[in-house]
């Protein structure tokens, strides 16, 4: 069997994914016309969310707090077993923020990077938009 890639992107850039790649939302909604799981289990609590956006809470410490809900609510084997569950050898990690960097699923990438050594972590999908040819930050 083919080791599971994990990459990160957000919504607006779903058409430009390989089709053959599972899409799997991240965020406690997504957009109405993408129709793709949603693993809501996997979204930072709202509560999380709107203490970062209202600049209560630093992105170091937001990254410790959605980590340790991951650990706890969660854990490592679940959810090796929510991603296994696709059946497929490409999962896109997908929510609203365009910045990698101000975003959960960087987070949650590295969680399953450090938790999940069987799983290739890759990358975030960026896009050239001159070419539309895939080009992967590292």
């Amino acid at each position: 069997m083919q080791r599971l890639k994990i990459y990160t992107s957000y919504y607006a850039k779903y058409n430009k994914v390989n089709p053959a790649w599972q899409c799997v939302a991240i965020s406690n909604s997504k957009p109405n016309a993408i129709f793709i799981p949603s693993l809501k289990d996997l979204a930072p609590l709202w509560s999380l969310v709107n203490d970062y956006k209202n600049k209560e809470l630093s992105r170091e410490r937001f990254e410790q707090k959605y980590l340790q809900q991951i650990h706890r609510c969660i854990g490592p084997e679940k959810l090796k077993e929510m991603l296994l569950s696709f059946n497929n050898a490409n999962v896109v990690l997908m929510c609203y923020e365009s910045s990698p960097n101000e975003c959960h699923r960087s987070t949650l990438a590295h969680y399953i990077r450090m938790f999940l050594p069987e799983f290739e972590v890759c990358c975030e999908l960026n896009f050239d938009k001159t070419s539309a040819k895939l080009s992967l930050d590292l």
